[in-house]
């Protein structure tokens, strides 16, 4: 059951007001004033309830009768002519309706791409034999939300004025900006391990490649080969180089996509 945003009432309180009326004595006009909604609101629960409405639940306020709905036989040939691929307009051109009623009851069926005609493409998984024999790894960016509070929209400020900064480490840092979340997860169990890092340069990454591999060795996981995209600080020679001190393939076909499937994952 799905209320409506301002109800003032809910089911339960709506047996509890017939109860009140009908076992305990209330008025209509105080079971309605407790229950925070009007008399007339109160009296419908109450007829209802009387007429044998125990779960009390709102009804829909679709009409009974819809004498200008599109009749049911126009609504077959709509989805007739469309499997035989033809475009809404041609439709509409045949039926003699207007091109929004064809394409409203289209969308209607699920017909409103002719793509929708063809069934869907499973689900391409898979996964690879062994854990560590293929790890990805990731960058996503997230806006820093300032120490001060509110936004610059919300407290006025320009811009420039919402950077608040502070001296960190000898050197000016703005408290607002950006933060990178670095990720590496495991082609074969989905282990993954993240850091909330402060930049996504070439020596940050590597930072982060050397502390996720120990991270996975420590749990038995030996790194084989690193999947990425073509990321700033994952094309720069030094983290090749990493990359190369750490015994990790880096063969095209690791950085742009698997190797031979083991299993589907349904």
């Amino acid at each position: 059951m799905k209320l409506h945003a301002n109800h003032r009432t809910c089911p339960s309180s709506r047996l509890l007001m017939c109860r009140r009326v009908l076992e305990q004595g209330w008025t209509i006009a105080e079971a309605a004033e407790a229950a925070g909604c009007s008399a007339r609101t109160a009296a419908k629960w109450l007829r209802r309830f009387r007429e044998g409405d125990k779960a009390l639940l709102d009804r829909s306020s679709r009409p009974h009768r819809s004498p200008n709905r599109l009749p049911q036989e126009r609504v077959v040939a709509i989805e007739a002519l469309r499997r035989v691929r033809m475009t809404a307009a041609e439709i509409a051109e045949v039926l003699g309706l207007p091109l929004s009623t064809v394409s409203r009851w289209l969308k209607r069926i699920g017909l409103g791409k002719r793509s929708r005609l063809e069934p869907l493409e499973p689900p391409n998984r898979y996964e690879r034999r062994h854990p560590g024999e293929l790890v990805h790894v990731d960058i996503k960016k997230l806006a820093r939300i300032s120490v001060r509070g509110a936004g610059h929209r919300m407290l006025g400020h320009g811009v420039r004025g919402s950077q608040y900064s502070k001296r960190i480490d000898g050197r000016q840092r703005r408290l607002t900006g950006y933060e990178y979340l670095h990720v590496m997860i495991d082609d074969h169990s989905r282990l993954a391990y993240a850091e909330l890092l402060g930049d996504l340069t070439a020596a940050c990454a590597i930072a982060f490649l050397r502390r996720a591999v120990a991270w996975f060795a420590e749990r038995g996981v030996e790194v084989r080969a690193v999947m990425s995209d073509n990321g700033s600080c994952y094309v720069a020679d030094s983290y090749r180089s990493a990359l190369a001190q750490l015994g990790l393939r880096t063969s095209e076909r690791a950085r742009i996509g698997p190797a031979p499937m083991a299993k589907s994952r349904g």
